[in-house]
This record gives C-alpha cells, sequence and structure tokens, in this order.
C-alpha cells in the first residue's frame, strides 16, 4: 500500500504532458477522481495513447465528472501529438457503457486474473481523437 502511494505521489506531481494526470476534487478540496493517461503500452492495436486508468467515487457518478476527466486527458494526448486512444475495461464492469456511449471500436479480448480469478478485458480504441473529443465536447454541455 505504501509503494502505491508513493507511486501516486510521483504520478501526480509530475508535469509530464506525455502521461498527464487528472483530479476532480470537491470545492472542499477532497479528490473525488483521478484519470491517467499516457503513451499506448502495448503497439498492437493502432492507438499512440492510452488512458491507462479512470476512477471516480461512486457517489459522484452521473455528474459529468468523469466525462470532464477523460475529456481533459484525451484534449492533452491530443496537445502533445497524439492522435488516438485506447483504454482495456474489464467486461464485468458496470459502468462500461461510459466508453461505449463514445462509440469506440472494439480492438481486442483477453483473459487475465485477478486475485486468483480469471476476468476477461475489453480493448477499446478511438482512431480520432477530434471526432472523440468533439463527442465528449457534447456529452459534457
Amino acid at each position: 500500500m505504501e509503494s502505491r502511494e508513493k507511486l501516486w505521489q510521483k504520478n501526480l506531481s509530475s508535469k509530464n504532458e506525455a502521461e498527464p494526470v487528472f483530479t476532480a476534487a470537491t470545492e472542499a478540496g477532497d479528490i473525488i477522481g483521478f484519470a491517467s493517461f499516457g503513451p499506448e503500452r502495448s503497439k498492437r492495436f493502432g492507438a499512440d495513447g492510452e488512458l491507462y486508468a479512470i476512477y471516480l467515487f461512486e457517489q459522484y457518478h452521473g455528474n459529468q465528472i468523469g466525462t470532464e476527466l477523460f475529456l481533459a486527458g484525451v484534449k492533452e494526448l491530443s496537445k502533445a501529438g497524439f492522435s488516438s486512444v485506447l483504454v482495456w475495461v474489464l467486461a464485468e464492469n458496470k459502468n462500461r457503457d461510459f466508453y461505449e456511449k463514445f462509440q469506440p471500436v472494439k480492438a481486442a479480448e483477453k483473459e487475465i486474473n485477478i486475485a486468483g480469478t480469471n476476468c476477461l478485458e475489453i480493448a477499446y480504441v478511438w482512431k480520432n481523437l477530434n471526432k472523440l473529443i468533439e463527442s465528449l465536447e457534447g456529452k459534457y454541455k
């Protein structure tokens, strides 16, 4: 747990444009969500950028905060010269429709093991960041 905390402290304090991290906070300054982006790691799906992780406390779902985090990240990737983005999502993720409403291409499926349980993971790709940005802005407004 301590090493994970150090990793996130490092990630959140980094100014690396190619690996942006965004947080969402309450007016009181409590962090309620985050999104982490960077270069696509596998180089197998025709995407150059990747959404590594996005998380938002459940009580804040439905308020467009996740969309704001996603939009901020893909805009930053675009500014850094990326043209596309990939995300891996667990098939059993009850919030998978968050990604699907922005019409990605399903690029792959793979089984992974999490704590002794086999899980199906799906790779979604948006080949055109500008179109994704337009779509995200349309849902946000």
